[in-house]
Parts: C-alpha cells; sequence; structure tokens
C-alpha cells in the first residue's frame, strides 16, 4: 500500500521515550531518537483510537511508552518505507493531533508515527511524505519483551 501525505509536528515527547532502549532492542536496529508524523487525509484510514483494522488489530491507541510496553509483553509495528528509507510504523492516531503548528493539512486525516535508525534527509514539517508498506495480515510484526 502506498499513502501520501505530509510531515507534521509532533509534541517532542516520542524523541525521550524512543531513547529507552527497550525500542532498539525489540526493533533489531539504533532508533533514532524522534519519531516522523505523517498526516494522510481522508476519512476511512486505519485508526487504532475507533476500532481494529489491518494494520495494528487493536482497539486502543499503541502507546510509546516503555513502561506500557513492558506491561503490555511486546510491542507491534510494521516495516514502511517513508520516502524510499526504511523505517517502522509504530502506531496511528485519527484524527491526527494537533501541535505547536498543527497537522499540514486540513481535515479529516490520520497520522501515521514511524521511527527509523537515521534522521531521514529531506523529512520536514510540510513536505510530502510518502508510505510505502505491505497491509497484509501477515506483515503486522509483534516482538516479545524477554
Amino acid at each position: 500500500m502506498i499513502l501520501k501525505g505530509f510531515v507534521g509536528d509532533g509534541q517532542g515527547y516520542a524523541a525521550t521515550l524512543l531513547r529507552h532502549p527497550i525500542f532498539s532492542n525489540l526493533l533489531g536496529v539504533q532508533i533514532y531518537c524522534g519519531s516522523i508524523n505523517v498526516f494522510v487525509s481522508g476519512v476511512g484510514q486505519p485508526a487504532l483510537t475507533i476500532c481494529p483494522h489491518p494494520f495494528f488489530r487493536r482497539h486502543d491507541d499503541e502507546s510509546l511508552d516503555p513502561n506500557f510496553v513492558l506491561r503490555q509483553g511486546c510491542i507491534r509495528f510494521r516495516h514502511c518505507t517513508i520516502n524510499g528509507h526504511a523505517a517502522f510504523i509504530l502506531r496511528t492516531e485519527h484524527p491526527g493531533p494537533s501541535y505547536r503548528r498543527g497537522p499540514p493539512i486540513p481535515a479529516p486525516h490520520t497520522m501515521f508515527e514511524i521511527v527509523a535508525g537515521t534522521k531521514l534527509p529531506g523529512v520536514a514539517w510540510g513536505t510530502a511524505g510518502e508510505v510505502v508498506f505491505d497491509e497484509g495480515p501477515s506483515q503486522l510484526q509483534t516482538v516479545r519483551v524477554m
């Protein structure tokens, strides 16, 4: 599946949470401290806070809090690329939240929270973001905490 959207602001909260070694350990890659929020237009996009969907199969939002991941006993993610660079989708939120500058596109929209092993070149607020991933149920990865 190919989703085209625009990069928006976050709270800066993920940068603090992603410093916890559990994320790098479970994903098998040293995660760059920060996430990318890609806002995709339209209704009917997958949203963890509304219903289970083929991307995550969850009734509620996935938290990036390390304590939540430890209590849950696993992390769920999908491999993806953003503008051709390898990354991971960790969660979605619908409607996408509005932070400092607000979403880069008008509502309705869904925010995809994405992390990568490096700072991705050319990815900044308002830039186009093309997210490519396999939406098949077998591609939803679950890695258990040891």
